[in-house]
């Protein structure tokens, strides 16, 4: 990886670089980096690139989606670990948080959303909390609960 520029984006820090192995930019958030290695290699300067201009042609080839949810006390810590976009606290309720982040798909989001079981609901956009209804009630099929059983009750 030829590091190219440190940039601070929704929240966290990124390293942004040349990487040899995938011939393309890259980003990689620092707090992730598990282990660095300086090296003696020098590469040559990259006299075309910059760092402002390639973030903001990267920042238009994003669709990204804004989702809000809540997360329990206990699962926030690893959902901070697990999302690629940073979690924004917006307030504190029934033993946990709401948080505001994006995501480039409202499927993919609504799996990950349900692998935290009880510990967290997809609160926005209507669409998330549908697709996680949806995945829910095909879980519960699966697992062999008559649809009408997929009504829960205070009980």
């Amino acid at each position: 990886l030829w590091a190219l520029g440190v940039v601070f984006h929704s929240g966290a820090w990124y390293l942004v670089g040349w990487c040899r192995l995938r011939g393309a930019y890259r980003h990689f958030r620092v707090d992730r980096i598990q282990h660095l290695e300086s090296l003696a290699e020098t590469f040559p300067a990259r006299e075309e690139f910059s760092l402002t201009r390639h973030l903001e042609e990267d920042m238009r080839k994003m669709d990204t989606v804004p989702v809000r949810v809540w997360f329990s006390h206990r699962a926030q810590e690893r959902a901070k670990r697990e999302s690629h976009a940073t979690l924004v606290h917006d307030h504190a309720r029934d033993d946990g948080a709401e948080f505001t982040l994006s995501t480039y798909s409202l499927d993919w989001f609504a799996g990950w959303l349900l692998s935290f079981g009880g510990e967290a609901e997809a609160l926005e956009p209507a669409e998330l909390r549908e697709k996680v209804k949806v995945r829910i009630v095909a879980l519960a099929t699966r697992h062999g609960l008559e649809p009408a059983e997929t009504q829960l009750t205070g009980a």
